[in-house]
């Protein structure tokens, strides 16, 4: 019966003039699931407006029937109905539109769905329930998830305090010393590498009991409500510090808005809350139902797509290998479901998600390869470059993309300062492009910016980005997501440093470090390190004190060390180790004697070569203007007057390998330039001097006993300073020196036992 209902109806249609077909338009189509089954009970929206060349503006709604099938007529008097946006919302509440045209001559417009797509790879999720009492909280993780096969073998609990619990608790309680809001996350890995985190902010609050948080609200037209707050009332003698708007949980505004004017995109029903916090700590919340009526299309949203590429390593010269990490999303809360690659070679265009797919070419050429991404939000991009493919591969150097970040002094809560400084190029490369993506829908920062600063414009947890590219057309990426908080916490300072030796044989490739120098503040002790070699070995983690690392040949390379503290303190230090190969290493030494107020006797005896080799030549420059040449190992040096003077040796071996050294003396106009020799304490010797980064001295005491090390500038300011309990006769003792900027310093150890002090240069 509904079938004939319906053809009586079209053949009504068909006799109807031609006239009547533009003003009168069907519109149907079906919804289906990914795997073409029907979806019965789905609301579509037909819309037509001014927007799509229609006088007519309305809008109609209508339901899938068990079918999944949808039909509806709409009729414009005075005007035609050319295109029409059918619109209905996938399985995450978000909505798909499809703008639909008539063709020439016809009545019908047809627009089908397909929606809820799910994953294309299973992957493990972080998930957790939570429940507040008083300034506690328990949480439980029962309901995190892992693939099919694989497991959760680690659990971080970070509670938004500068506190953590570590190791593979599902359940744990965690007690707060006030109340406030606290971002509290869980990280979870499983046993095949699998990482997610989920984090939720929580709020301990004081009863509301001393004040009062109320506000009215006014329509002004287009989505646009002015909600006033000025009713809201604290104690006596109190005042409100802080207002706090929130729209479905989301917060819009935080600060000290008393009448905000908020539009909203779309129409639909929203919970608007005010929450005020008083100066003596009271909170108070008060929420009231807006109703959107008039309705706009959604926004529509940016997306990028973009990749690199090369050569495949261990291919032929024609297989290429291509990276899409550095396509982009609309934003955080958007994913790319779908990408379509096109290689330029008339081979089938290859569909689904591929991130980085290698292809291969049958003949050398220069191909026009194009990629097109989809996100789950509908905003599609495409990307295109030419790629040459020749008959032999050219062997790119190796680079690493890294930054370190922090929050930039004296700018608010929401600006970061960058540091692309560590990122790194092979020995005969160089760096030349730099491009940051800060993860907040932003334009890409290209050009080559080392330390570039970023404010954002609210609290959120963002992927930061950046790639390199070097003169030899070596490139690499490096991502890691930063938190935002409304404000910058307050940090123990701590600072990372460590000391290095080579092995005993000058043509080993072993070093010895040690970061027992690294620092926290009182209260507070070192949880992590985290060791970079430089040589694109893995990384050390854990809390590994004093790793020894063995270099597979020379070269010179980058060491980092990075310390995370108890209290959520952080920092990294950096130093370069440059390894000479065994047939040219040579190192410059010499010691010194003196033998009256302005003698000293040098002697470079314990100046090192390889075994074979020999030096055949010392070149002394005295710092006075005089310089001795030859082969002269201990010459004897008159200064002419007092003054600091700085001395240096340059020797050369047969083999042709070179070595300098420098040290600084003063030559007072008295012999009182060392202690006398019934003194106590004594600063023996500075090596080396003058120092770069790392500096030892040696110190002998009479008696075991505490002492302070102090550094001051010529001007007497203070730039360092230790105390440390030393033993009976030498101590050798490290001093940083490596954030000193360029000039002359003195080093002083004082104590009970007297005092002394030398001057030494940084470089």
């Amino acid at each position: 019966m509904k079938t004939a209902t319906l053809n009586q109806f079209l053949l009504f249609l068909l006799l109807l003039p031609a006239t009547t077909f533009a003003n009168t338009l069907i519109i149907k189509g079906t919804v289906q699931n990914a795997n073409k089954q029907p979806l019965a009970g789905k609301t579509v929206k037909i819309v037509i407006d001014s927007t799509l060349g229609t006088a007519c503006n309305m809008v109609h709604t209508v339901v899938t029937n068990p079918n999944g099938y949808y039909i509806d007529t709409i009729q414009c008097t005075g005007s035609d109905i050319n295109k029409v946006k059918v619109m209905t919302e996938d399985c995450n509440g978000n909505w798909l539109v499809n703008t639909a045209t008539r063709n020439s001559g016809s009545s019908y417009i047809e627009s089908n769905f397909i929606v809820c797509v799910p994953p294309t790879t299973a992957s493990c999720k972080a998930l957790f329930s939570f429940q507040v009492s008083g300034l506690a909280i328990g949480v439980k993780s029962d309901s995190s998830l892992a693939p099919a096969g694989d497991s959760i073998v680690q659990r971080i609990w970070k509670w938004g305090d500068n506190s953590l619990t570590d190791g593979n608790n599902k359940a744990a309680t965690h007690s707060y010393a006030k109340a406030g809001r606290y971002e509290v996350c869980l990280y979870i890995k499983t046993a095949k590498g699998c990482e997610s985190r989920l984090c939720a902010v929580i709020e301990l609050v004081v009863p509301a009991t001393s004040c009062k948080a109320i506000f009215s609200s006014e329509y002004l037209g287009q989505r646009t409500y002015r909600f006033n707050s000025t009713g809201s009332l604290p104690a006596t003698g109190d005042s409100i510090v802080q207002r706090i708007w929130k729209i479905n949980d989301s917060v819009v505004l935080n600060g000290r808005e008393i009448n905000p004017a908020i539009s909203f995109r779309d129409t639909g029903k929203y919970n608007v809350c005010l929450k005020i916090v008083t100066g003596s700590g009271c909170y108070a919340t008060y929420c009231s139902t807006i109703t959107i009526k008039d309705s706009l299309p959604p926004a529509p949203v940016t997306c990028k797509a973009y990749f690199s590429y090369g050569n495949t390593p261990g291919t032929s010269a024609y297989t290429v290998g291509f990276n899409s990490l550095q396509s982009q999303a609309s934003s955080n809360t958007d994913s790319i479901i779908a990408r379509t690659w096109s290689f330029g070679d008339n081979t089938d265009i290859l569909t689904g998600n591929r991130k980085d797919p290698s292809h291969n070419y049958t003949k050398a050429g220069t191909y026009n390869v194009c990629l097109t991404i989809k996100t789950a939000k509908g905003c599609e991009s495409k990307y295109c470059t030419t790629v040459t493919i020749k008959d032999t591969v050219t062997t790119v150097p190796a680079c690493k993309a890294y930054f370190a970040y922090n929050h930039a002094e004296g700018t608010s809560a929401y600006t970061i300062k960058f540091n692309g400084q560590y990122a790194q190029a092979s020995t005969s490369d160089s760096i030349i492009a730099r491009t940051w993506s800060f993860g907040d829908s932003s334009n890409l920062l290209t050009g080559n910016r080392m330390d570039p600063a970023y404010t954002y414009r609210k609290a959120g947890v963002y992927n930061v980005c950046l790639s390199i590219k070097t003169l030899k057309g070596c490139e690499s990426k490096y991502c890691t997501t930063i938190t935002i908080k409304d404000t910058v916490a307050t940090v123990p300072a701590c600072k990372a440093y460590f000391t290095y030796i080579q092995s005993s044989s000058l043509s080993g490739y072993a070093f010895s470090f040690n970061s027992l120098v690294a620092q926290a503040a009182a209260g507070d002790s070192i949880i992590a390190r985290t060791w970079l070699f430089g040589d694109s070995s893995a990384a050390i983690t854990g809390n590994r004190k004093d790793p020894v690392h063995t270099y597979s040949k020379p070269g010179t390379y980058n060491v980092c060390l990075s310390i995370q503290t108890q209290k959520g303190c952080e920092s990294r230090y950096c130093a370069t180790i440059v390894i000479k190969a065994p047939e040219t290493h040579c190192q410059a030494q010499f010691t010194d004697e003196r033998l009256g107020w302005n003698k000293i006797r040098f002697n470079s005896n314990n100046s090192q070569t390889v075994n074979g080799d020999s030096i055949v030549s010392r070149t002394w420059k005295f710092g006075d203007g005089t310089v001795l040449t030859g082969n002269t190992i201990n010459p004897l040096k008159e200064f002419p007057m007092k003054g600091i003077y700085t001395v240096c040796l340059q020797i050369k071996t047969a083999s042709g390998c070179s070595s300098d050294i420098c040290k600084i003396f003063e030559i007072r106009d008295t012999a009182s330039n060392t202690p006398a020799p019934q003194s106590a304490l004594r600063i023996i010797n500075i090596n080396p001097n003058p120092v770069v980064s790392r500096m030892l001295a040696t110190i002998w005491t009479k008696t075991g006993i505490e002492v302070e090390i102090s550094i001051y500038d010529i001007y007497g300011v203070r730039k360092w300073g230790s105390k440390k309990a030393l033993v009976q006769g030498n101590n050798i003792v490290e001093v940083p020196v490596l954030n000193l900027q360029k000039g002359p310093y003195f080093l002083q150890v004082t104590s009970a036992l007297g005092k002394d002090s030398r001057i030494f240069y940084k470089l």
